[in-house]
C-alpha cells in the first residue's frame, strides 16, 4: 500500500510541474510524454507513454490493484488519425502475479485490441492537454494453479500529455 501512496504521489508532482509549465497556447499536439490512469478489465492502474513517430507509441502500464497484478509493456499503431481523435491498435506483454493465501504464482501474458483517443482541447481550446480513450482487448495467459485464462475487455483511461 506504501507503493500506491508513494506512486500516487510522484503521478501528482509529475502532473503539478508538467500543469505549470503548460502554455495555454500549445495545441499543436506535439506531445512526446504521457502519464496517466488506465481502468479495465485487463489493467487497472498507472500508465505512461512515448510517441516514437505519428503512428507508433510505446506504453508501459503498472497494475497492483487486485490479488491478479500485471506489469507490462504494449506497442500502439495509429491506423487512422483526426483532428482531435486517433484510432489504434495494440499488442501486448506483461508479467500477471497472482497472490491467494497459501501460493504465489507468476506467469507472462499476451494481449491485443483496439481503442480510440480523443484530445479534450476538441471540446475546449482552454483545456490542458488530456487525453480520454476507450478499448477493446483480450488477453491470455497461463497459470499452474489453473487451466489457463483469457480476458476479453474494456477500458477506459485518462492521460496528460507534455
Amino acid at each position: 500500500m506504501k507503493l500506491l501512496h508513494k506512486a500516487c504521489f510522484a503521478l501528482a508532482l509529475l502532473l503539478a510541474t508538467s500543469t505549470a509549465a503548460y502554455s495555454q497556447d500549445s495545441t499543436s499536439g506535439n506531445e512526446k510524454f504521457a502519464a496517466g490512469i488506465q481502468l479495465g478489465n485487463q489493467t487497472t492502474g498507472f500508465s505512461f507513454k512515448y510517441r516514437a513517430t505519428e503512428k507508433i507509441t510505446g506504453q508501459v502500464t503498472l497494475d497492483f490493484t487486485g490479488s491478479i497484478t500485471n506489469y507490462g509493456v504494449r506497442g500502439l499503431y495509429a491506423f487512422n488519425t483526426g483532428p482531435f481523435y486517433e484510432i489504434y491498435g495494440y499488442a501486448s506483454v506483461a508479467l500477471f502475479r497472482f497472490d491467494a493465501i497459501l501460493f504465489t504464482e507468476s506467469t507472462v501474458g499476451f494481449g491485443g485490441g483496439a481503442g480510440i483517443e480523443y484530445d479534450l482541447r476538441g471540446l475546449s481550446p482552454d483545456l490542458p492537454p488530456l487525453f480520454a480513450s476507450f478499448e477493446i482487448g483480450a488477453s491470455l495467459g497461463s497459470f499452474d494453479a489453473f487451466s489457463g485464462f483469457s480476458l476479453l475487455g474494456t477500458g477506459i483511461a485518462l492521460h496528460y500529455r507534455f
